[in-house]
């Protein structure tokens, strides 16, 4: 079991760092088609496609990045849109006709195999949550680029330049964001109005959903410097510890943890998140997996990490934990039969609640007593 635990880190990071290679020749290709001449000669191939293959090649590069990035951390989604989006880059540097665009379709075709190969191994199997908030403001958004597009196509006898629904789009875009370049302007009193809505409801549309994204960060924020200021002020034994986990498994340690020294939580639970902080427990509200949420979480002079997230969040917490720290003590809960498993990841400790719970009443039911709760490392 071990050795699957580890074959399947092996599998995320050589996937992570193809998709990236991919991305980068992508970029690179990209960038290079849009001031070369095609290498063969098609009856397809023109200079408007030369220009649109090469700079579409750069921006799906960029969207590889990103799903390497999603990748890293787990995603499902993100390994699902890197096979479609390596498929794409294939496909860009077919069409771009040129000998430098052979390394990227000979690459593309590599890893597209490999990733489809991986689908068995099932290394990726987080999912993505948003909140009610940040669905609603990503579908705002999305209705009104759609009502922007259409209604100005369907009106485009009121506007000069508004031939097809690309111009629609365009349009739409630079209008909503107030940017306005002034080649496609209304003509009619219709068009004037149809146009006033959208530099109404693009700036709208996009401060709902940057107060969805920044909104509870900088909550989250100042609640946390006041945690950490009510910490600062409360007598303990200079123990600190972080508590990385949910709110089913997390819960039943808070409260002695918090007794035993200064406590730091990160979770993604925002209404838990809320409980804690109502009890002056220091909370960040973020992926536990992402770097960046643990350094800004962590505190100085760690005493342990202790990880309570679920099953499948578990691997990649116990990794990006040993990442941030590669000395502090790390202890996981974790089911049994994954013991071993997560321990190679670099867990000190593993315990599984339910096989204490079951040792420690077999015990009391036998009159005896029961004082072991973890298991060390990997062994049974």
């Amino acid at each position: 079991m071990a050795h699957v635990s580890g074959q399947r880190s092996r599998i995320v990071h050589l996937a992570v760092v193809l998709v990236t290679a991919v991305a980068f020749v992508s970029i690179a290709t990209g960038l290079a088609a849009m001031s070369t001449d095609p290498t063969f000669e098609t009856g397809f191939h023109t200079p408007t496609l030369a220009t649109a293959t090469g700079f579409s090649g750069v921006l799906v590069g960029f969207a590889l990045l990103g799903a390497s990035w999603g990748m890293r951390r787990g995603f499902r989604v993100a390994y699902l849109a890197a096979i479609v989006l390596v498929v794409l880059a294939a496909t860009h540097g077919i069409v771009q006709t040129r000998l430098l665009s052979i390394p990227l379709v000979v690459l593309s075709l590599v890893v597209t195999a490999l990733l489809v190969r991986w689908r068995s191994e099932t290394p990726f199997t987080r999912s993505i949550t948003l909140t009610e908030s940040q669905i609603g403001a990503v579908l705002a958004v999305g209705s009104v680029v759609c009502y922007g597009t259409i209604g100005s196509y369907v009106l485009r006898a009121d506007f000069e330049g508004v031939d097809s629904l690309i111009d629609g789009l365009y349009f739409t875009l630079v209008t909503a964001s107030t940017v306005g370049y002034g080649d496609i302007h209304a003509s009619t009193d219709a068009g004037r109005l149809f146009a006033i809505s959208l530099v109404l409801l693009g700036p709208a549309s996009v401060a709902a959903i940057a107060g969805s994204l920044i909104g509870p960060s900088l909550q989250s924020y100042f609640t946390r410097a006041g945690a950490r200021a009510t910490n600062a002020e409360r007598p303990t034994n200079g123990e600190q510890f972080l508590l990385i986990g949910t709110s089913t498994p997390g819960n039943q340690l808070i409260s002695s943890l918090s007794r035993q020294g200064a406590l730091t939580v990160v979770t993604t639970d925002e209404g838990w998140a809320t409980q804690l902080e109502a009890d002056d427990i220091d909370v960040t509200v973020g992926d536990p997996t992402d770097d960046k949420v643990l350094e800004q979480a962590t505190p100085t002079d760690l005493t342990a990490i202790v990880v309570a997230t679920d099953a499948e969040e578990t691997p990649y917490t116990v990794l990006a934990a040993r990442r941030l720290d590669s000395t502090v003590r790390l202890i996981a809960l974790v089911a049994r039969e994954r013991r071993a498993d997560i321990a190679e990841l670099g867990a000190d400790v593993t315990i599984d609640p339910a096989h204490v719970l079951e040792r420690a009443t077999t015990a009391a039911a036998l009159g005896g007593e029961f004082d072991a709760v973890a298991e060390r490392g990997g062994d049974s």
